[in-house]
């Protein structure tokens, strides 16, 4: 063969593995992205619906409250940063709650962009129009008042009736939300006052499904 001839074979192969490399990327890249992109598969699948946490945020507009928004934020930020992003966790919130909740910040500063583990429920404004609760609203501020002579911290018939209102939010998740799921969980939204798990030299996994399923002893599907 001629030294032209050589060099167009030689040509004619990188060509061949150039193209071959480009169309097995371009392949590879489609595969991967493929549920997303041509199939109606639900990101929710990737979700483990063994286990669900629910929690709820009132914010009061005035007179007792517990916390001042701002360190509300603080705490509710930690969590959302913290919480696995393969379970599921519903808050209960009014509007003005929801609004509050979605300026959680990141570690840059940035708003946390909430994913789809994460569902905020707007459905009652006010936390005695959850049906249980309103039916002992007299209840409630009669007991208010008297906590309010007698108890050292703050308190009111409306943080007595937030208070209580995780069970009626349980048992609506139970019912309406996550009806196939097998443990359910309360977590307080302002768990987190510290930044110590932050701190921790191993990545940590928060809830652990892992541990929640040995301690609970039940077998994974």
């Amino acid at each position: 063969a001629t030294k032209l001839e050589k060099n167009l074979y030689y040509i004619s192969m990188l060509l061949y593995f150039g193209v071959t490399l480009f169309i097995t990327n371009y392949i590879f890249k489609k595969f991967l992205a493929f549920p997303y992109i041509h199939c109606n598969i639900n990101i929710n699948l990737f979700i483990d619906k063994k286990i669900a946490f629910v929690s709820s945020f009132y914010p009061l507009k005035g007179g007792i409250i517990r916390h001042p928004i701002d360190e509300y934020i603080n705490r509710f930020s930690k969590l959302f940063k913290l919480f696995n992003n393969k379970l599921t966790l519903y808050v209960f919130t009014n509007n003005e709650g929801e609004g509050i909740l979605r300026l959680s910040k990141n570690f840059d500063g940035k708003n946390i962009s909430f994913g789809s583990h994460i569902k905020l429920i707007n459905k009652y404004q006010n936390i005695f129009d959850v049906p249980k609760i309103a039916e002992r609203k007299k209840e409630y501020e009669e007991i208010g008042e008297i906590m309010k002579r007698e108890c050292s911290f703050n308190v009111s018939a409306e943080i007595g009736a937030i208070w209580n209102a995780k069970f009626c939010f349980l048992q609506e998740v139970i019912e309406n939300y996550s009806i196939d799921t097998k443990l359910y969980f309360w977590i307080d939204i302002g768990i987190f006052k510290t930044d110590d798990l932050y701190k921790k030299i191993i990545p940590l996994e928060w809830p652990s499904i892992n541990r929640i399923e040995k301690i609970f002893s039940f077998e994974t599907d």
